[in-house]
Order: structure tokens, then sequence, then C-alpha cells
């Protein structure tokens, strides 16, 4: 009998270590990704029509708005040329809500894993109302592409201004849909902010008078947000 009683002794003992074990253990919590900051400026004027540049669909709209909202972050819009009474047209999306570490407590991780489920509903219904009021924003900017004259350097000075901001951190693109051309006379812009990108969009390679900026090239807006969610996956940023 006693030797029961002292095993039985030990198995409560053991129990209660394994409990407080299970309570105290550290969790890593997963670190929340960079924010995304993108400013997209589509060339209306008429010389696109020479270089084999596609028209900007809603889809190329959609579909960046979709990789903008994954990650967090700011998309910006505008026309070259754009009114001069008109800024970019802007729209902040919060970041995904962190998943749940793996506690080791079973009732803990099923409490966590009920209110992630919850916090992620939540913030793709917001992300789908900010995208929306987004689309109806800008639809009325989109036009002809026949407007005289290109002053492509005052748009990326809208578009650096915007990602150059002082307190914005993240991850910086311009996605420049155009033949690349500044026929204004305009003071060329220098250099892009520290860890921005440049993407170029036209069908025919050309530079244009920004070569200098060594942008990337694309032939279509899709391969450029291609290239955005690979950078992001490998964490690879120039």
């Amino acid at each position: 009998m006693r030797t029961v009683a002292f095993l039985a002794v030990i198995a409560l003992f053991l129990a209660g270590c394994t409990a407080r074990t299970e309570v105290d253990v550290p969790v890593e919590t997963p670190a929340k990704p960079r924010p995304l900051r993108v400013v997209l400026l589509y060339d209306v004027s008429g010389s696109t029509q020479f270089h084999n540049i596609n028209e900007l669909k809603e889809d190329d709209i959609r579909e960046l708005l979709d990789v903008v909202s994954q990650q967090g972050g700011e998309l910006a819009f505008g026309t070259i040329p754009m009114p001069q009474n008109v800024g970019l047209v802007t729209a902040s999306f919060p970041s995904p809500p962190s998943p749940p570490a793996n506690a080791v407590n079973l009732f803990r991780r099923m409490q966590e894993a009920g209110l992630y489920r919850t916090a992620l509903s939540q913030w793709r219904e917001e992300q789908a109302q900010i995208a929306n009021k987004f689309l109806a924003d800008i639809r009325p900017l989109i036009r002809r592409r026949d407007a005289k004259g290109t002053p492509l350097f005052r748009g990326l000075r809208m578009a650096n201004l915007f990602l150059g901001e002082p307190g914005h951190e993240g991850v910086g693109y311009v996605i420049l849909v155009s033949d690349g051309y500044d026929t204004t006379g305009d003071p060329p812009i220098k250099a892009m902010p520290q860890g921005v990108e440049l993407l170029l969009v036209n069908g025919d390679g050309s530079l244009g008078t920004i070569s200098h900026l060594r942008p990337i090239q694309f032939a279509t807006i899709r391969n450029a947000l291609m290239y955005i969610r690979r950078s992001l996956e490998g964490g690879s940023h120039r």
C-alpha cells in the first residue's frame, strides 16, 4: 500500500510539472510582413500609341490591389499628364493579422485560432471596401491616350514625394506604364529615392529620357506584378 501511495504522489507531481511547462513555454510571435508602397503612373499621352503599350485594364488594377492588400501598405495612382488641380489617388491597406503561434496548451491554441479567424474575416472585408473605393476614384482618370505633351518628370516627382515621405517604412516601387519620353523640357529626376525600384512597362523596350534612372523593363503590367510578388516572397529588393 505504501508503494502504491508513493507512486500516486510521484504521478501527481509529474502531472503538475507538465501543466506548468505547457503554460510557461515561451512562444515566438511570427514576424509581420514589411508594408508595400506602390505608385502606378499611367501615360495617357498620344505618343504611347506608337510604342506597343497595352491599355490599362481594370483587371490589372485589381491584381495590383490584391498584391498590396495582401502585404499591407499603400497604393497611389496618377496619369501622365495629370490635371493640374488633381493629386495622386491613394489608398492605405492595414497589414494582415498575425497568425497565432503554436501554443503548447491545446485549449489556448484552439481559442487563439478562433480569434485569428474572426480577425482575418474582418480584415478581408475592410480590404475589399478600400479596394472598391479606390477603383471608383480612379475610373474617371483612366481615359483615351490622346493627351498632348508628356510631363513625365512631373509625375515621377509626385511619386518620389509620396514614397520618400519621412516616417514611412516598407518596400517601394514605381510602376511606370509609358514610352519613357518627357516632352516638356522639365528638369529631369536625378535618381529614385533610396530603396525604391522603378519598373518601366512598354512593349518595344523604349527607355526614352529616363535611361539614367536604370529602370527595370517589362513588356506587360502583369509581368511587373509577378516580379514584385517574387521579390516579396524571396525577400530580395534592390
